[in-house]
C-alpha cells in the first residue's frame, strides 16, 4: 500500500513536467514521508483492528535516550567532516558567524520542524515493521526494514535526488546507508521503548547533513557528504560499536 501510494505521487509528480529542483518538489516530497505512517494506522486500526498508540509505540515519555537520539547526529555529522577532509582535496569556506547560527538551527527548530515528517517514515519502518519482524533477530530485521526503505526512496533517488552525478549506482548506495540507519534508528527506538526516539534522530541527522555539505565542496556525490562514502564510513563505525557494547540486541527487540 505504501509503495503504491508513494511510487504513484512520484511518478504522477515527475511524468508531469516536474523535477527534483522544481519549487514543488519539497511539498510532494513531505506528503511522500507521510505516507508510511497513514498506512501503518490504515493496517493498524482498520485491517488489524487493534490499538495504534502501544503496538506502534507511540510513547511520549521522556528518558535519556531521546537526549543521545537529538545528539548523535549532531556528532556524526562532525565525524563525518573529518572523513571528509581525509577523502577530499576541495573544501568549502564558512564564517564562524554562519557556523554557529547553522549549528544552532540544527540543534533546535531544524529538528523540531523535520521531525513532523520524519515521524511519517518511522511510525512505519519502526513503528509497524519493525514490531512485525521482532521474532528475526535484531540485524536482520533491520536488514530486510533498511532494503525495503532503501528501494521506497529509488524514484525520488533515480530522478537525481542525493546522487545527481550517479543516481544508478547511488540508489545502491543509499540502499547500504538505509540498513546501517536502521540499525542505529531501531537501536535508540528499542531502549527508548519509543518510536518518538527514532523520530528524533531520524530528524536530527536529515537536519545535520546541510552541516556536511557547508565543509566537503562539490566533490563526487559517491563518496562525500552523509549519503557518500564517508558518510557510511561513519554509519559503519557506529554499527560497530553497538553490535561490540551490546550483546542483548535480540533480547532487546523480543522484550519490546
Amino acid at each position: 500500500m505504501t509503495f503504491g501510494l508513494d511510487w504513484g505521487l512520484a511518478i504522477a509528480y515527475f511524468t508531469s513536467g516536474h523535477n527534483i529542483n522544481s519549487k514543488l518538489f519539497l511539498p510532494m516530497a513531505l506528503i511522500y514521508m507521510l505516507i508510511p505512517a497513514t498506512v501503518a494506522i490504515i493496517v493498524q486500526k482498520f485491517i488489524y483492528k487493534q490499538p495504534v498508540k502501544c503496538p506502534l509505540a507511540i510513547n511520549l515519555r521522556l528518558n535519556r535516550w531521546f537526549a543521545v537520539a537529538w545528539f548523535l547526529p549532531f556528532i556524526l555529522a562532525i565525524f563525518n567532516i573529518l572523513t571528509d577532509s581525509l577523502m577530499v582535496t576541495s573544501h568549502r569556506q564558512t564564517s564562524l558567524f554562519h557556523l554557529g547560527m547553522s549549528i544552532f538551527s540544527i540543534l533546535t527548530i531544524n529538528t523540531f520542524f523535520t521531525s513532523i515528517f520524519t515521524f511519517g517514515e518511522e511510525l512505519g519502518w519502526r513503528g509497524l515493521l519493525l514490531g512485525e519482524l521482532k521474532s528475526f533477530s535484531f540485524f536482520k530485521a533491520n536488514l530486510i526494514i533498511g532494503i525495503i526503505w532503501g528501494i521506497w526512496h529509488a524514484p525520488l533517488i533515480l530522478a537525481g535526488y542525493n546522487y545527481p552525478q550517479h543516481p544508478k549506482i547511488g540508489l545502491a548506495l543509499f540502499v547500504v546507508q538505509c540498513i546501517l540507519l536502521s540499525n542505529i534508528f531501531s537501536y535508540l527506538r528499542l531502549q527508548a521503548k519509543s518510536v518518538i526516539a527514532s523520530t528524533i534522530v531520524h530528524a536530527a541527522y536529515n537536519a545535520s547533513a546541510p552541516l556536511v555539505y557547508m565543509f566537503c565542496g562539490n566533490g563526487n556525490d559517491l563518496i562525500v557528504g552523509v549519503c557518500g562514502i564517508c558518510g557510511i564510513i561513519v554509519l559503519l563505525i557506529v554499527n560497530i560499536l553497538i553490535c561490540f557494547f551490546d550483546r542483548n540486541l535480540n533480547t532487546l527487540l523480543l522484550d519490546n
